[in-house]
């Protein structure tokens, strides 16, 4: 491999993180159109403020982070720098153990069926501690990771073929056209923080290019916009073909790994990104072990000539190398295993990570290189006057990720949300999945018991409903039969005829009529009287009765 290739994929995996698993949720609450726009936005700034701080770097003669913030700032600004480095790297380390912690485990589980996950979850943080994250992280030169972060890029490319698998029906249908988003200014508060957050390099530039003393600014640049350009592929692919392939879920998750389709090769993508994540330990290592020795081991040393003197050693030796081995080591120690006990002791930090995302991170990859660059740069070039715009842009970005962060956590709502950066979403994307896991088992687990106690329960025989209406009806003709009954006996009591029949009706009236044409007055005076007894026993059923007399 190339030197200039393996300086590429060293920085692109510095790069590239569990972010990733984060851009199809961003491409949903965004649309299609905004998102992708807000990752240009944040390519350009990502790659503005690297060049900044290495412009600096030259101007100033310095090849460290707390040197060049020492020369600007004074020892005050040595702390500040070296105290935002600690806590940021080790936020991202505690971050990396809880994904493990949740991803790995619920792997695992498939295998060890007996096993619960809370029972994995120590055993598997503590060998990807002992044998992965250890060994690499006491490496002295990043150069020697250039195999292994093309490795980890490669595994990345196999997700974006993943998402492209699952999104193959819906692109060839077609379906997806008018029922995605492309433009949806209401999720961009939220999504915002991650955005911005997705492309950060700058607290790894030095340990990266510290082997190489002889690069120039040009050469440096070109390998950092070549490492960003492809971690934003990376991102956009992922985002896109992700919301194509689960734009129809209601609530997709920030964890993208969450919606897989139970298969072999979504488990063997879960099992790459763990390994991903391990690997990626020591460009994270690197940068805070520095920060440490010079923040414990230096402190008494404020003279000028001496941080004079340490540049120039820097710069011959590099960073790593001009800390003492017991040192180097003890130091390695404390960063990895102070954060795996954090991880496996917190189940709920994700308020402080978040918070220490949305501040130390935008303060030390975007505030601290613009403002540097403005001091040290005294010309009124457009450069400078681009490095201000930048700055009101990361400071507008730090309060919208604080209040992201705040309102999200208050509202208790989808764990990404709670998200302003690179360390909430890491936690959240753990944390999902374990809770959704366990309540994946539990939901069975109470089927499985309902349907048992569904299976011994003796249902009783409930009477039909066309049963019922049968019986309601038989009653009704009965109770009318009786009804009629009684009226005709009544009928037969009084001697009359029941004409029910306009017919009958008819001959009664013509042969009234023959009996006045013949002069019966005495018919007439029974019709009359006949009238009236009908009246009286008929009022409801508009009949009437007539009985001539013979």
């Amino acid at each position: 491999m190339g030197s200039s290739t393996g300086y590429i994929m060293t920085i692109s995996n510095s790069i590239i993180g569990v972010s990733v698993l984060a851009m199809p949720f961003c491409f949903k609450e965004c649309g299609i159109v905004l998102s992708s726009l807000l990752l240009l936005l944040s390519n350009i700034l990502s790659r503005s403020t690297c060049h900044f701080l290495l412009k600096s770097a030259i101007i100033s003669r310095r090849r460290n982070y707390e040197l060049i913030a020492f020369h600007v700032f004074g020892t005050m600004g040595k702390t500040v720098v070296e105290l935002s480095i600690i806590g940021f790297m080790m936020g991202t380390c505690i971050a990396f153990f809880v994904v493990m912690g949740d991803l790995g485990p619920a792997i695992l589980s498939n295998v060890f069926t007996h096993i619960r996950i809370e029972t994995l979850r120590p055993f598997v943080l503590m060998g990807l501690a002992i044998f992965i994250v250890l060994p690499l992280g006491l490496l002295r030169n990043v150069d020697s990771l250039s195999a292994v972060s093309a490795a980890t890029i490669l595994f990345y490319l196999c997700l974006v073929l993943k998402m492209i698998a699952e999104s193959s029906t819906h692109l060839i249908q077609g379906d997806w056209i008018y029922q995605v988003k492309y433009w949806n200014p209401g999720g961009l508060l939220q999504c915002l923080p991650i955005f911005s957050m997705a492309l950060f390099c700058q607290t790894q530039l030095f340990d990266i290019f510290e082997s190489t003393p002889n690069l120039s600014l040009d050469r440096m640049n070109q390998y950092i916009g070549s490492a960003i350009n492809m971690c934003t592929g990376v991102y956009m692919s992922v985002g896109f073909f992700g919301y194509i392939a689960y734009y129809k879920l209601v609530n997709l998750s920030g964890n993208v790994l969450l919606s897989f389709t139970p298969n072999p090769s979504s488990e063997i993508i879960k099992f790459g990104f763990v390994l991903s994540v391990a690997v990626s330990f020591p460009l994270v290592i690197f940068p805070c072990r520095a920060s440490i020795y010079s923040f414990l081991f230096r402190k008494g040393h404020s003279s000028h000539s001496h941080y004079e003197a340490m540049s120039h050693a820097t710069m011959v030796s590099g960073g790593s190398h001009h800390i003492p081995e017991s040192r180097f080591r003890c130091i390695t120690l404390f960063i990895i295993f102070v954060s795996l006990l954090t991880a496996m002791m917190s189940s709920n930090i994700e308020l402080v990570l978040g918070l220490v995302g949305a501040t130390i991170g935008i303060l030390i990859c975007v505030l601290l290189p613009t403002y540097i660059f403005v001091r040290i740069s005294a010309k009124p070039t457009t450069e400078r006057m681009f490095a201000k715009f930048l700055f009101v842009c990361g400071v507008c970005v730090m309060f919208l990720g604080t209040y992201a962060n705040l309102s999200a956590t208050e509202s208790e709502s989808t764990a990404i949300t709670a998200l302003p950066s690179m360390f909430g979403q890491k936690k959240n994307e753990g944390e999902m999945m374990l809770k959704l896991a366990e309540t994946m088992n539990i939901n069975q687990n109470f089927m499985l018991q309902q349907q048992e106690m569904d299976n011994k329960i003796e249902k009783p025989n409930l009477v039909k409903p066309n049963k019922k209406q049968d019986a309601v009806n038989q009653l009704r003709q009965d109770y009318e039969k009786k009804i009629q009954d009684e009226k005709n006996e009544l009928d037969k009591a009084n001697g009359m005829k029941v004409i029910g029949s306009i017919a009958d009706q008819k001959e009664v009236k013509s042969v009234r009529e023959s009996a006045n044409k013949d002069g019966v007055n005495e018919g007439k005076n029974v019709i009359g009287k006949e009238k009236v007894d009908e009246k009286q026993n008929n009022n409801n059923n508009n009949k009437k009765c007539l009985s001539p007399k013979e």
